[in-house]
């Protein structure tokens, strides 16, 4: 079962080693408990951690739709640091994965913010599909119609 796989994955969390497959796994179990989340939470804000471990633990919020990790995913949305763009695109999609409304406003904000070439159009799309998994809203699309729609709700 999940909570038995997550009791042999917790502690592996620890080991260097072997944290980003089991991150990864504890996305597969279906196990959102307090101990999971809090642990994923606080990788997250980590900056001592590899890049892969931070963004593998934010898409592992987003797989078990972890609300109480919103926070954390606004946060990773105000870095500026180029090396670290897969990590705010990951926050993009696990937002719109987990679907708490508080994320629309700052991914509404995160529009106007810069990638480099390799990744702008993966964003953009990314961008798309949370604000219309957040929001319910299909007709809009692209970073214009967003703004535009953002200011007609006062959310800007």
């Amino acid at each position: 079962t999940g909570a038995l796989a997550t009791a042999h994955l917790l502690p592996l969390l620890d080991d260097r080693r072997m944290q980003l497959q089991a991150v990864a796994a504890l996305g597969e179990t279906g196990v959102a408990d307090g101990n999971v989340v809090a642990r994923l939470r606080e990788m997250i804000r980590d900056e001592t951690l590899s890049a892969d471990v931070r963004e593998q633990a934010v898409k592992t919020v987003g797989n078990l739709r972890a609300k109480s990790a919103v926070p954390e995913l606004l946060e990773v949305l105000k870095i500026k640091e180029r090396n670290l763009e897969y990590l705010r695109g990951a926050a993009v999609v696990a937002l719109g994965k987990i679907g708490d409304s508080r994320a629309v406003g700052p991914l509404v904000e995160h529009l106007d913010a810069r990638y480099s070439t390799v990744v702008v159009y993966w964003i953009e799309r990314a961008l798309d599909e949370a604000l219309r998994s957040l929001t319910g809203i299909e007709g809009v699309v692209g970073r214009q119609e967003w703004q535009a729609w953002a200011k007609q709700q006062d959310l800007r």
